[in-house]
């Protein structure tokens, strides 16, 4: 009976070396196979940004947003933030009933002393803007997606500010996030104070950020029919020179 080595001898060793070879490389590119459909699927899943709560499909997005228009829209969030939660703490500073004290307190709970990257606020203001904290950018942050939710339709011709405030109102982060401001408050607010000063919070900055809307809508159709009547003025400058000419010609 013929050794079993006999049969590993010579030419056949070798094969069955070039086999193993191959099967690690088919076993390795099996692997990276299965890592990049895991990754499509990861990237499936929506990702959603901790600063603003909006979701991207896909992480590229994602890190291409927060490079780069990310940091703009939040900036301006930031700034209409930081107006709407002064003002309403200015108006309630002039009463002395208990309730705008109450007020009051959730608005500084919102308030932060320190920058926390606002930088937009920071090169702009001369105090009539707030810096404020996570919990409350978080609030206006959402509510910014929802105006946009609205304000973005085809044929847009005016904005549902009511519907607006009232999805705002009751969307479940914005009113989780508000309770955190309320449990850091100084003083305990009852429950209508609570309602009246989200309402108020919200239905500012939704006039606010309409007034903005307004303004780039009125700017980017004055800057269209300027370059429009541009053309129409190279227009008719090159019709009548060809007209001038064709006169000489005669």
């Amino acid at each position: 009976m013929a050794d079993d080595c006999d049969f590993l001898a010579g030419g056949d060793l070798d094969a069955i070396l070039d086999m193993l070879e191959a099967d690690e490389g088919v076993e390795e590119e099996f692997n990276i196979e299965v890592e990049n459909v895991s990754t499509k699927n990861v990237q499936k899943l929506q990702i959603v940004c901790e600063k603003c709560g909006k979701k991207y499909k896909t992480k590229g997005g994602y890190e291409r947003q927060q490079a780069t228009k990310h940091n703009r829209d939040i900036s301006c969030v930031q700034y209409l933030g930081g107006y709407v939660l002064h003002k309403l703490h200015k108006n309630h500073a002039t009463k002395q009933s208990a309730e705008s004290q109450q007020a009051m307190a959730i608005l500084k709970a919102g308030k932060s002393e320190t920058n926390n990257a606002q930088n937009l606020i920071s090169s702009v203001t001369r105090g009539g803007l707030w810096f404020f904290t996570q919990p409350a950018q978080k609030v206006f942050c959402q509510t910014e997606l929802i105006y946009r939710e609205f304000s973005s339709l085809d044929g847009l011709k005016q904005v549902d500010i009511p519907s607006i405030i009232c999805k705002s109102v009751t969307d479940s982060t914005i009113l989780t996030q508000y309770g955190t401001m309320i449990s850091e408050a100084e003083l305990q607010p009852v429950s209508r104070v609570t309602k009246s000063l989200l309402y108020s919070i919200i239905n500012l900055y939704v006039r606010v950020r309409s007034f903005s809307l307004a303004k780039d809508i009125i700017e980017k159709y004055m800057a269209n029919a300027k370059k429009n009547k541009a053309k129409a003025l190279c227009k008719e400058i090159s019709r009548k020179c060809d007209n001038a000419e064709e006169d000489r010609q005669d």
